[in-house]
């Protein structure tokens, strides 16, 4: 992605005036300009716009200069709009918004209106389009909410026993069961409805016994007898039993607790449902243990997932909020099954799809040591480095420069950059450096600073200021060695006469640099801050601290995670 410009140019279009006084012609509106924030463009607290164009009407071109100041988190500006000639400059005042996530005709375009009180209240109604700006409209998910792929009717089973009535034994063991799923809920809740002691409390009074374990067994054995009445004998219902837990894990409980923290919009949680019966009723046509219990067996599951359902929806009544609903596990998994660490184990595997693999070493780290061993990783790779953070500090709040980045810049990254072209004629592999920065504070705490450097590497200059001539020297020193390292090299410089010369040189021997999140007004919601609208979503940033180099898929073995609690600056260290 690069880093984000400082200048944003864009072009607008608009049509007016629309509230004249009569007699007064409608024309059209085309400026070219260009915006520039003055406070971090992630608050969108205040920018300044420039803009040059001219308006038609009647086939008299008139052109005209504006200047604006800008609250680009409200949509708001006032400004001046002059036309040469004129003996005076009319105040102007405007108002833009996307309208849909993205824009209204997607690309970050907005529409745009311009209010001149004092031009005879000329309303000017419009759409403004980014210029320049390739990921404008494309930083966020255009959808807020997540559904479930429904199937095609094709794909489902016959649904043989809806509409079964079940035993009055198992009727009475799925109501205990309810009654035991809600308290395990409560339990399980991340969101702190109730404190274990009322929980306790609660669990006591229903079961005469309090702990939570007498809880979950007492759920497990309910199940247990709901479906022990639909076969005939004990093995067959102990079977029936475990593929029902099973599928109804596999197809409902794990999809939608993955998406967890996330809205969820339509029949979510009825088609996993669905996709759990039918599998279940395949399985029971399929069993010779099932035979003609099927129907019966069909029906226990239709109640027990009628049950489930209102326990779903006592949850999310409760948090009001469906990113908040999380269906314990133990409503599908009986106590034997997670009693041990290898079947935990497996568990997490199944979630993941992907089993533990044996023979990784977990070591645990001070935050102290964290910039060292970021820095010892990136000298490591030998494929591939990623650093994600949410803070590469350039200068500190004082504007004095931050000696851990730069010591990052000076003693890491442009080593090994060097270090890899040195091995180039022999390896034939250039490692790739990733680094992934949150935009908030990449521009509160002038990660540009860093970033220009470690992109462009072959052309940059010395960025620092004239009492920092101890580290520019340095700084010098690192890069000069770096482009003689690169001059050296045969085997780099003949594929650079073949591919571009300087230009494929700089796209190759450095740094890619990705600001994520980069400030993007088009992009509003009412879930931010319910229930205020068109709430922008540059307040949700990325906050993940990750580093890893030279995992592959072909050696697990090689390579090294770091998950770190801290970004890189001083005041982490």
């Amino acid at each position: 992605m690069g880093q984000p410009r400082r200048w944003l140019p864009y072009a607008t279009a608009s049509a007016g005036p629309l509230l004249a006084g009569s007699g007064t012609p409608v024309g059209v509106n085309v400026f070219a300009g260009i915006d520039h924030p003055i406070l971090n463009p992630i608050a969108g607290l205040l920018s300044a716009a420039g803009e040059v164009g001219a308006s038609w009407a009647s086939g008299k071109i008139k052109p005209a200069v504006r200047l604006l100041a800008e609250v680009p988190g409200l949509g708001l500006s006032a400004g001046v709009d002059w036309q040469p000639g004129e003996q005076q400059a009319d105040a102007l005042f405007g108002f833009r918004t996307a309208i849909r996530r993205g824009g209204i005709i997607g690309h970050g375009t907005m529409v745009r209106i311009d209010w001149l009180p004092t031009r005879h209240q000329t309303l000017n109604v419009g759409v403004q389009l980014p210029l320049l700006q390739p990921f404008a409209g494309r930083t966020r998910p255009h959808q807020t909410s997540v559904r479930y792929p429904p199937r095609a009717a094709s794909t489902r089973t016959a649904r043989i026993g809806r509409g079964r009535t079940v035993s009055s034994a198992s009727e009475r063991a799925i109501q205990t069961a309810e009654q035991r799923a809600a308290l395990i809920s409560d339990y399980e809740s991340l969101i702190g409805h109730r404190d274990r002691r009322t929980s306790d409390t609660l669990a006591r009074a229903v079961l005469g016994a309090g702990s939570y374990d007498d809880l979950v067994r007492s759920y497990d054995s309910a199940l247990a007898s709901a479906f022990a009445g639909a076969p005939r004998d004990s093995a067959s219902g102990v079977a029936i039993a475990a593929a029902a837990r099973a599928h109804l894990l596999d197809d409902v409980i794990l999809p939608y607790d993955a998406l967890f923290g996330q809205v969820k919009s339509g029949p979510v949680i009825d088609d996993m449902f669905d996709a759990a019966r039918d599998h279940f009723a395949r399985w029971l046509r399929d069993s010779a243990r099932a035979g003609a219990a099927a129907p019966g067996a069909l029906a226990v599951f239709d109640a027990w997932r009628a049950m489930l359902e209102r326990v779903q929806r006592t949850i999310q009544d409760r948090t009001d909020d469906s990113r908040l609903v999380w269906l314990p596990p133990q409503l599908a998994l009986s106590p034997d099954q997670y009693d041990e660490q290898d079947e935990i184990d497996r568990l997490v595997g199944r979630v993941t799809g992907r089993s533990f693999t044996k023979g990784n070493t977990t070591a645990y780290l001070r935050a102290a040591d964290l910039p060292l061993e970021i820095a010892r990783s990136i000298i490591a790779a030998r494929r591939y480095h990623v650093l994600w953070v949410h803070d590469f500090t350039g200068r500190r709040p004082s504007g004095e420069l931050d000696q851990i980045s730069y010591t990052m810049v000076t003693d890491a990254y442009l080593p090994a950059l060097t270090a890899a072209v040195q091995r180039y004629d022999s390896t034939g592999v250039m490692p790739q450096y990733f680094i992934l920065l949150d935009a908030f504070y990449y521009n509160a705490r002038q990660g540009r600073l860093w970033m220009n450097v470690l992109e462009h590497p072959m052309t940059t200059g010395i960025p620092l200021r004239s009492n920092e001539r101890r580290e520019a020297e340095h700084l010098r020193e690192r890069l000069d060695a770096l482009r003689a390292a690169v001059a050296a090299s045969h085997r780099l410089q003949h594929e650079a006469a073949q591919h571009g010369g300087a230009s494929w040189l700089d796209a190759v021997v450095k740094v890619h640099v990705n600001i994520t999140l980069p400030s993007d007004f088009s992009f509003r919601n009412s879930r931010m801050v319910p229930p205020l609208p068109f709430i922008p979503d540059n307040i949700s940033r990325d906050h993940r601290k990750l580093a890893l180099y030279d995992l592959t898929e072909a050696n697990p073995d090689a390579g090294e995670v770091l998950v770190t609690g801290v970004g890189v600056g001083e005041h982490y260290a």
